[in-house]
């Protein structure tokens, strides 16, 4: 079967036409290559673009990518991006999903989200070694790295974690355990030695 497109102005079969379910014959209304070549044709005249955030009048290519959009470009620039992206995954829920799904993947748990959170607010939000206030931060590229955000520090080796296998502590503790293979117990005594001296 055959449908008229609007734009090139000629019958053509079904399948040159994308599906649409509001389109008559469930198709829409200008064929597969007319829609490529009006997308086309808007994408490459943007040149400067005003970010939805900030507000300022930038160059495309301070913008990412996005098939979805008319422009073909994000409607916020890469800094306020990275800005929003950053926010959203410092909030509790978020920070705790991205280090459980991180010690996950070198180790088997039996616990979730919550009950991390749920942890993290039964230790008063401190680090159960130094007694430090945890943060839990991600920056504008992504990183959780920060000495002082919360990491998952296993009392003792397990096959399986349950929550009660593991403490909350900030990140400097947890990356000098995992360089140095240095179990919970060392970690302390460690950390003792040095703050009575």
């Amino acid at each position: 079967m055959e449908k008229y497109c609007k734009n090139c102005n000629s019958y053509k079969n079904f399948d040159q036409y994308h599906k649409h379910k509001k389109g008559q014959f469930g198709l829409y209304p200008i064929c597969k290559m007319c829609r490529k070549n009006n997308l086309n044709i808007n994408k490459e005249c943007v040149s400067i673009k005003v970010c939805n955030t900030c507000k300022k009048r930038l160059n495309s290519n301070f913008f990412y990518k996005n098939k979805n959009t008319s422009s073909g470009l994000t409607s916020n620039c890469k800094e306020c991006y990275h800005i929003k992206r950053s926010e959203n995954q410092s909030r509790i829920e978020n920070y705790m999903k991205i280090i459980v799904n991180k010690f996950k993947r070198k180790n088997k748990i039996n616990f979730g989200v919550f009950e991390l959170i749920r942890k993290y607010n039964q230790q008063g939000k401190k680090c159960f070694i130094s007694n430090h206030n945890m943060t839990h931060l991600i920056d504008t590229k992504g990183r959780t790295d920060n000495i002082y955000n919360a990491s998952i520090i296993p009392i003792k080796k397990k096959d399986i974690y349950n929550i009660e296998d593991v403490k909350l502590g900030i990140n400097l503790f947890y990356s000098v355990g995992k360089k140095y293979d240095m179990d919970t117990n060392n970690i302390l005594r460690i950390y003792n030695e040095l703050t009575n001296n």
